[in-house]
């Protein structure tokens, strides 16, 4: 059977998401706050995905604005093009502390 041929797209989003999570998963605390989050959610993708987006838009917004003050309005640009990833990153995001929730209360 053929694999399936990755777009750029796609290893872009997997490589973020699988950044994003190293970070998060190395901070228990941050990964217990996400956890409780996305129950909170009810383990519901498409609000996880959602909220994990804004969250994030809000974090690139806070850096640009960072940038903007201190360095350049061109940076400020550049780094709001360059980090604003769109849904497919943060769905793939949702996907994995679903899993995770899920795996973890089905041990219990």
């Amino acid at each position: 059977m053929p694999m399936k041929t990755l777009s750029t797209s796609d290893i872009v989003a997997d490589q973020f998401a699988n950044d994003w999570l190293l970070v998060i998963e190395n901070d228990q605390d941050s990964w217990n706050q996400l956890i409780d989050d996305v129950k909170e959610l009810n383990c519901d993708p498409i609000a996880t995905t959602a909220y994990l987006r804004e969250e994030w838009d809000v974090l690139v917004d806070q850096m640009a604005s960072a940038v903007e003050d201190k360095v350049s309005e061109i940076g400020a640009l550049l780094l709001r093009q360059m980090l604003l990833t769109g849904d497919y990153p943060h769905q793939l995001i949702a996907n994995h502390v679903i899993s995770s929730i899920k795996e973890t209360e089905a041990t219990k």
